[in-house]
């Protein structure tokens, strides 16, 4: 019976151990990467071309790095965005694959959502890029 208590303790003990470990590394890309938001956001709104304007960047709890645009300039923001979305995927998957900056998403496995809103700030395309996606 003693045996018993020793080894349900020590097994208590050693994932209560590995919960903290976990959830500290959690904790600090979570930092890292709010950190990275916060540089990104010094510099917004900015932007990018005629129609496209770089709101703000964000952090989920679920550490998913989210980026803010929106679309400017145009009566149909919806029918710019449905003619550029292949174009925007493509050289955003190439980006996350290929920019040593983006190494710390690639390390991480973190997934990337990219949110676009019209001029009334009501999001009217998204595209997320998971890990898989990407690796």
């Amino acid at each position: 019976m003693r045996k018993t208590f020793i080894f349900t303790a020590l097994f208590f003990f050693l994932f209560s151990l590995f919960l903290v470990q976990c959830t500290s590394g959690d904790k600090a890309l979570h930092k890292q990467l709010n950190q990275m938001a916060v540089d990104l956001n010094i510099s917004t709104p900015v932007m990018l071309d005629q129609y496209t304007r770089f709101d703000s960047a964000a952090v989920s709890e679920n550490n998913e790095f989210q980026y803010y645009y929106t679309i400017m300039n145009t009566n149909s923001p919806d029918s710019l965005i449905s003619a550029m979305e292949q174009t925007m995927e493509k050289n955003i998957h190439t980006a996350v694959m290929n920019n040593p900056d983006l190494r710390i998403f690639r390390d991480n496995d973190i997934t990337l959502q990219y949110f676009y809103r019209n001029a009334d700030a009501a999001i009217i395309h998204s595209i997320i890029v998971t890990p898989d996606k990407y690796k």
